[in-house]
């Protein structure tokens, strides 16, 4: 699959994955960057741990974006996705918050924030080496994402379990 993230000149993104078979899905992202940031996380996690569980591995397996943006949507998705979800909203929370705790910090939020939404839920792990290279990843391609110019697209591949 294709991750493709075009930035327009109003600051808004348009993201759109190209699943193997040739189809696609597309949605707008806001402004002020979170929603790119936010996706591009769920690359950096979802293409480190190697799973189909989180929302990529749901679009690659036929979900539209659409599809998570309808009412009564999140009782549907499975529990794997919701947990890799937590995982990534910790990692964007500290892209965001410039914090950088430990993986044991790590796993607790993620364990905890995952206790709220689904208390039977387990939620992944990662150890100081993943916790750090899923860092080092988003930077570099947040970084890269803000010096993008306006009208300019990031492809990335999407190679998952």
């Amino acid at each position: 699959m294709k991750f493709l993230l075009k930035k327009r000149g109003s600051g808004e993104a348009i993201v759109t994955f190209v699943r193997d078979d040739g189809t696609s899905t597309s949605g707008q992202l806001g402004q002020a960057g979170f929603g790119a940031v936010h996706d591009l996380t769920h690359y950096v996690v979802e293409t480190m741990l190697r799973t189909r569980a989180g929302f990529f591995g749901l679009l690659a397996g036929g979900w539209d974006i659409a599809d998570f943006e309808r009412r009564g949507a999140a009782r549907q998705i499975p529990d794997d996705a919701i947990a890799i979800e937590c995982v990534v909203g910790q990692l964007t929370n500290c892209a965001f918050n410039g914090t950088e705790p430990t993986a044991a910090e790590f796993n607790w939020l993620v364990t905890e924030a995952l206790r709220g939404v689904r208390p039977h839920g387990t939620a992944p792990t990662v150890d100081e080496a993943i916790l750090g290279e899923m860092v080092a990843q988003l930077t570099a391609l947040t970084r890269r994402w803000r010096e993008l110019s306006p009208g300019g697209t990031m492809e990335l591949p999407v190679e998952l379990a």
